[in-house]
C-alpha cells in the first residue's frame, strides 16, 4: 500500500505560520495521532493533507501521486476528512447523513447493498438506533458518531479525524477510538487523527507526532515520546507519566498548589 508524505512543508494562515519545514511518513494499517497545546498547527496539518489549505513551501504525495490544486477532487476520493466542526444546517436524517458518504454514487433510488452497509456501520458505531431522528435534534457527540460512520462509508485509503472525541462521553471515547483502530488494520488505512487526551493517544495510537508552534517536536512510539522531559515544557505544566495494568503509559498533569491560600 502506498505511504503518505510530507516533505518539507510550510503552512502560512494570514500573518500566521503554522507549520514550518514539516516532513513525515504515514503507512497503512497504522494510527498516527497529532498532539499538541492548542495553536499549534494540528488542525492546520490535516486541511492542508485534504488540500484545503495551501502549502507555502514543500510537497505532499501519495505514493507517487503529488497534491495537486487542479486535481483536488481526484486527490480527496482518496481521503475520509472529519473536521472539527459537526454543525449542519439542512434537515436531513441521521441515516442521509451517513449516506452522503457516497455522495458520487448515489442516485434518485439509493439500492440495498449500500442503505446495509452504512445501516451496518451504524450498528458497529452503536448509533443505528438514531438512523431516522433529524441531524439536528442530536447532541454534539451523536452528531460526531453520525460523522464518523460517514467517513467509513467512503471507505476512504486515507482517514483524517479532528478531534473525533472531544464532545463523547468515557464509553463512546473507548466505542469509537476502537472502530478507528479496528478499521485502520482490516482495511489498511493511513489514519490520522488529532487528539488532545494524550492517555487516550497512548492507547489508540501506534504512533504519535508532537507539534509546537508549527515545528516537529518528536515523533515516534507513545511509549517513546510521551515523556515528562518532552512534555512538560511543551504544555508549560509538570506532569508525570504512570502505567497501567497493560503497561500502557498514562499522562497525568499536576495540579499547581498556590501556597499563598489560608486554609
Amino acid at each position: 500500500m502506498p505511504a503518505l508524505r510530507l516533505d518539507e512543508i510550510s503552512i502560512v494562515r494570514g500573518a500566521t505560520q503554522t507549520a514550518r519545514a514539516l516532513s513525515a511518513e504515514f503507512n497503512a494499517g497504522q494510527v498516527y495521532a497529532i498532539l499538541g497545546p492548542n495553536g499549534t498547527g494540528k488542525s492546520s496539518l490535516l486541511k492542508a493533507i485534504f488540500g484545503e489549505l495551501s502549502l507555502s513551501q514543500g510537497r505532499i504525495h501519495y505514493g507517487p501521486h503529488p497534491l495537486s490544486m487542479r486535481h483536488l477532487a481526484s486527490w480527496r476520493q482518496r481521503i475520509g476528512y472529519m473536521p472539527q466542526g459537526t454543525e449542519i444546517d439542512v434537515s436531513l436524517t441521521v441515516l442521509e447523513v451517513v449516506l452522503l458518504g457516497k455522495l458520487d454514487a448515489l442516485h434518485m433510488y439509493v439500492g440495498d447493498e449500500l442503505l446495509n452497509e452504512a445501516l451496518e456501520i451504524m450498528q458497529q458505531v452503536g448509533i443505528v438506533d438514531l438512523a431516522h431522528r433529524d441531524i439536528q435534534t442530536l447532541s454534539g457527540g451523536q452528531r460526531q458518531l453520525a460523522m464518523f460512520c460517514q467517513v467509513l462509508l467512503r471507505d476512504p485509503a486515507i482517514m483524517l479525524l479532528d478531534e473525533p472525541v472531544s464532545a463523547l462521553d468515557m464509553h463512546h471515547q473507548l466505542n469509537l477510538l476502537e472502530q478507528v483502530h479496528q478499521e485502520t488494520r482490516q482495511r489498511r488505512l493511513i489514519t490520522i487523527t488529532v487528539l488532545h487526551d494524550l492517555s487516550l493517544a497512548a492507547q489508540f495510537a501506534d504512533q504519535v507526532m508532537l507539534l509546537g508552534e508549527g515545528v516537529l517536536q518528536a515523533s515516534g512510539t507513545p511509549h517513546d515520546v510521551l515523556t515528562p522531559e518532552r512534555l512538560s515544557p511543551l504544555y508549560g505544566v509538570a506532569v508525570e507519566r504512570l502505567y497501567d495494568s497493560a503497561g500502557i503509559p498514562v499522562i497525568r498533569p499536576l495540579r499547581q498548589m498556590n501556597r499563598g491560600l489560608v486554609n
